[in-house]
C-alpha cells in the first residue's frame, strides 16, 4: 500500500502533525501579542513574524485574523472549563468547598496567566465576530452552573428562569470582578480574589 504525501514524514513529523505545529506556533504568538500589547498591534503581519512563519501558513489555518482570535479565546475556554470540572471532581462535597475549588481553578488560568484573562475578557470588543463567539462560550459556562447546581443541590437547585437569571448574574459578575483585577481598576491580591468571588458565588 503507497504512501501518501500526509504520511510522509519531515525531520520526524508527517504534514498533518508539522500543520498542527505551524497552527500552535500562530496561536501561542497571538495569545502573547494580543495578551501583552492587545488587539490593535496583532496585526497578522506580526503574528506571523512571532511565530516565525509566513503569510502563506497563516492561511493554511485560519480564514483571517478574527478566526484566529475566535479559535484563541476557544482554546483559553477549554483550559478554563478542563481546570474548573478537574477541581470540582477533587473537591470535598460541600458547597462552600466546591465553590473555593472553583473559584481556584479560574483564577488559576486567566489571572495567574493575565495575558488569558486578556484575551478572554479584555481584547477585541470592537469584533462582532469575536463578542458573538464569546457570548456563546459564556453561555456554555452558564450552563455549567446549572448542571453543577441540579448535580450538587439536587430539588433545592433553581429551576427554570430563576436558573437562568442567577446564572447570568454570576457568570457575569465573575467576568467583571476578574476583568477589574486584570485591568488594574481592582487591587487584590489573588487569594483574597478567590475569597471574594467563593462567597459572591455563595450569595447568588
Amino acid at each position: 500500500m503507497g504512501t501518501t504525501s500526509s504520511d510522509r514524514r519531515f525531520r520526524g513529523q508527517t504534514a498533518a502533525e508539522r500543520a498542527a505545529d505551524r497552527r500552535a506556533r500562530l496561536l501561542d504568538a497571538a495569545l502573547d501579542l494580543i495578551g501583552t500589547e492587545g488587539w490593535p498591534a496583532a496585526t497578522m503581519t506580526e503574528i506571523c513574524r512571532r511565530a516565525g512563519l509566513t503569510e502563506r501558513y497563516f492561511y493554511e489555518s485560519f480564514r483571517d485574523r478574527d478566526a484566529l482570535y475566535v479559535a484563541l479565546i476557544d482554546t483559553v475556554a477549554d483550559e478554563t472549563r478542563d481546570a474548573v470540572l478537574a477541581a470540582l471532581a477533587e473537591a470535598e462535597d460541600e458547597p462552600r468547598a466546591r465553590m473555593r475549588a472553583a473559584a481556584s481553578a479560574l483564577v488559576g488560568v486567566i489571572v495567574a496567566d493575565p495575558r488569558k484573562g486578556r484575551v478572554a475578557l479584555l481584547e477585541g470588543l470592537g469584533s462582532a465576530a469575536l463578542q458573538t463567539r464569546r457570548r456563546e462560550l459564556l453561555g456554555g459556562f452558564e450552563q455549567l452552573l446549572r448542571d453543577q447546581a441540579r448535580a450538587f443541590y439536587g430539588d433545592r437547585a433553581p429551576r427554570g428562569l430563576r436558573a437562568q437569571v442567577s446564572s447570568i448574574a454570576l457568570v457575569g459578575a465573575l467576568g467583571e470582578v476578574i476583568g477589574r483585577r486584570l485591568d488594574g481598576t481592582l487591587q487584590i491580591s489573588d487569594q483574597r480574589l478567590v475569597d471574594e468571588l467563593t462567597e459572591l458565588a455563595l450569595t447568588l
